[in-house]
């Protein structure tokens, strides 16, 4: 020990040194050991994925009542048999389900959200099937007949439309606006 710390020690009191010993043993306390000691705080990327998660778990939820919804309606049976073609999909069957769409008039009478739930579970299907027989986005080369978009490298004119309606369902957001006089303000908006 250095002799001028053996002399501080020395001319210390007992009190003193007693309050020295306590903090020292708080100060052990409050190592971290775990994340339960101090649980670290998520980074941004994390937020944003937990945030992407919760959206995901909404849209699904919010489709799978869409689903039902069309299935309870009057076309609920003409559904039915869609998604019974659907869960059979093979490359082989795709004429006979555009054979049957385009004798589907019904699908016409169809409002806006029921129409992207039937586009949504055909996409699905497809998708579906394209991954079971190991066929790759990349491997589909096909061009879009009359369609310059497609051509330009651009999405399709109908789906650039779409991106008009917003997000669906309706994301609430909370922002903050600031008056002329400096202060701020939270805003209630629907995204």
């Amino acid at each position: 020990m250095n002799p001028f710390e053996a002399l501080a020690e020395r001319q210390l009191s007992a009190p003193v040194k007693a309050k020295h010993r306590a903090a020292e043993k708080r100060a052990a306390k409050r190592q971290i050991l775990s994340d339960a000691d101090a649980p670290m705080a998520p980074t941004q990327a994390e937020k944003d994925q937990q945030e992407n998660t919760q959206l995901l778990r909404q849209w699904r939820r919010w489709h799978r009542e869409q689903s039902d919804e069309l299935l309870e309606s009057g076309h609920g049976k003409d559904y039915r048999g869609l998604l019974l073609i659907l869960r059979t999909l093979e490359p082989s069957s795709g004429p006979a389900l555009l054979q049957w769409l385009e004798q589907a008039a019904w699908v016409q009478q169809l409002d806006r959200n029921q129409r992207l739930t039937l586009l949504h579970e055909i996409g699905n299907a497809i998708a579906t099937m394209r991954r079971k027989i190991g066929l790759e986005k990349s491997d589909i080369d096909f061009v879009v007949s009359g369609s310059s978009d497609y051509l330009a490298g651009m999405p399709f004119s109908f789906v650039g439309g779409l991106d008009g309606y917003g997000a669906w369902p309706p994301i609430s957001a909370t922002r903050r606006r600031i008056s002329s006089n400096g202060t701020s303000r939270p805003s209630r908006v629907m995204r």
